[in-house]
């Protein structure tokens, strides 16, 4: 493993991992097996991580916690990225504007903004959208789903934030059971 050498090669594509598990994993690329099936919604996923992400989704869990705001996250690197918030660090620049952004994701929505281009509209209301996850969002002022539910309570959420936030304020605690 330390030495650089990748024994384990892709007989289809050729690319080479230090690990048999890794090529195991890169061969689900090409066969298209998901062998981790959420019981839920029955949406598959080659990766565990992906599929436990989803199934934090579905629960509510958020087991990494920002030590200064507590904000919750499915994933240790999201709160990784998230800290960088609460440095003051902007290394993110727009070209157009020269607005500083602590996460490159929030330069690219913020980039959009300039551009105008809404590729995703609604179409019940017709409002646009420049990212699908805010369509999808949206959408659910139409259909009333609120897939975030907090069980000691029962009241509902469109979104996990919400939830986290929720659960923040008037319970007192993120890390509480949902």
């Amino acid at each position: 493993i330390h030495s650089g050498e990748k024994p384990f090669t892709s007989k289809i594509c050729q690319k080479r991992y230090t690990l048999q598990g890794e090529l195991t994993r890169h061969m689900r690329t090409h066969s298209g097996e998901k062998p981790y099936t959420c019981k839920i919604c029955e949406k598959g996923f080659a990766r565990q991580k992906h599929f436990t992400k989803l199934m934090r989704t579905h629960s509510g869990e958020t087991p990494y916690t920002c030590k200064i705001c507590g904000k919750g996250f499915t994933l240790k690197g999201n709160l990784t990225k998230h800290v960088i918030i609460h440095s003051g660090l902007k290394p993110f620049t727009c070209v157009i504007c020269k607005k500083g952004f602590s996460q490159q994701a929030a330069l690219i929505r913020h980039i959009r903004n300039h551009t105008r281009v809404r590729h995703y509209t609604c179409n019940i209301c017709k409002k646009g959208f420049s990212e699908q996850s805010n369509l999808i969002v949206h959408m659910r002022i139409h259909s009333g789903e609120k897939p975030y539910t907090r069980k000691i309570c029962e009241k509902g959420f469109t979104r996990q934030s919400n939830l986290t936030t929720h659960i923040r304020v008037l319970h007192g605690s993120v890390s509480a059971k949902v």
